[in-house]
């Protein structure tokens, strides 16, 4: 099973803050970036946007 192209994580911090996270997972390119990734983030970005 191949690795996803990026990792997202979240660190929760004081008062219930949270830190996301977005790791590019794409050694063989040297991570530059490629649309499959930017279309990742951009949804995930989405999410953490409604994440109250």
């Amino acid at each position: 099973m191949s690795e996803p192209a990026v990792l997202f994580n979240e660190k929760v911090c004081n008062g219930g803050k949270k830190i996301a996270i977005a790791t590019l997972n794409a050694e063989k390119s040297l991570n530059s970036l490629s649309l499959e990734m930017v279309d990742l983030i951009a949804a995930q970005a989405d999410k953490w946007e409604q994440d109250d």
